[in-house]
């Protein structure tokens, strides 16, 4: 039989909400990394209109490239003052890290689902990898494996870790 297809329609999974703190201010964004007239990008979303920082932070390239030279505030203070012009229905998503260099997962950690898997409780957490090349983008096609006769709705989060830390107290954390 034909392998079938499904479209993700998850725009959570596609799109990154990141806060930085600053004291009592925090900045949320929407980042996107996309491919427009053939070419890949990264911006941010506003209304659905994506401001294009593909290279205008530091010559930062890729959404990865603009976390490395700790330039998330310039991004946000670009996209403030240059409103977004290109909608999201005139692009094709990619996903939001391209090419990132680890994707470590937490698996069953949360108490529903380990319910639901007929499994238990374990004292240390269930942890595994991703390869970059399993990534989908938003509305992309996905393929069900034959030996599935459905597909689990999962909803991935990215921590981003901006400064190194050791032995750092929950409150400062």
């Amino acid at each position: 039989s034909f392998v079938k297809f499904f479209k993700m329609s998850l725009q959570f999974y596609q799109t990154l909400a990141y806060k930085v703190f600053f004291k009592q201010k925090v900045l949320i964004m929407k980042f996107i990394s996309y491919k427009h007239n053939s070419k890949a990008k990264f911006g941010i979303i506003d209304n659905n209109l994506i401001t294009d920082l593909t290279g205008k932070i530091l010559g930062a390239d890729t959404l990865k490239d603009l976390i490395f030279k700790n330039a998330i505030s310039e991004a946000k203070k670009f996209a403030e003052a240059n409103p977004g012009s290109l909608s999201v229905n005139d692009v094709e998503y990619l996903p939001v890290i391209p090419n990132p260099g680890k994707i470590i997962c937490v698996g069953l950690n949360y108490s529903e689902h380990v319910k639901e898997t007929n499994r238990t409780i374990e004292e240390n957490p269930v942890i595994f990898h991703r390869f970059p090349e399993s990534q989908t983008a938003h509305l992309q096609e996905i393929q069900r494996p034959v030996a599935s006769d459905n597909l689990d709705f999962e909803g991935e989060m990215a921590v981003i870790m901006g400064e190194a830390g050791k032995h750092v107290k929950p409150e400062d954390a």
